[in-house]
């Protein structure tokens, strides 16, 4: 159902009006700033909650950090490999892109 929606909404964006600057702005607004608004106010905080159970998804090297901030300045430069349920919205980003020529193709061939 999800695709079925997603193929539907995708139709009716105008691809020669917009063009793909549109898309690629009407994508990172939509995606990315629930991704960039998620992080630090749900995921570092789960995943530093979570130290204490979870090895690898959660921690940072071997050892549990304890203080809050020291564990975020950890986390910052190895986030992109921790983003656990959080995969979804870089990686939608990166196939609507890769659709993009599809879709603009599908679109022109239909109004010939």
């Amino acid at each position: 159902m999800f695709f079925y929606i997603s193929g539907v909404s995708a139709s009716r964006y105008n691809c020669e009006k917009n063009g793909f600057l549109g898309f690629l702005g009407g994508k990172m607004l939509r995606l990315f700033v629930p991704l960039l608004v998620s992080i630090p106010l749900f995921l570092i905080p789960r995943l530093y909650l979570s130290q204490p159970f979870e090895d690898a998804p959660a921690r940072v090297g071997d050892d549990v950090i304890e203080g809050f901030w020291e564990y975020c300045v950890a986390v910052f430069p190895v986030l992109p490999f921790k983003l656990s349920w959080l995969w979804f919205l870089p990686m939608l980003f990166a196939v609507s892109l890769f659709c993009y020529p599809l879709m603009a193709w599908s679109q022109r061939r239909k109004n010939q």
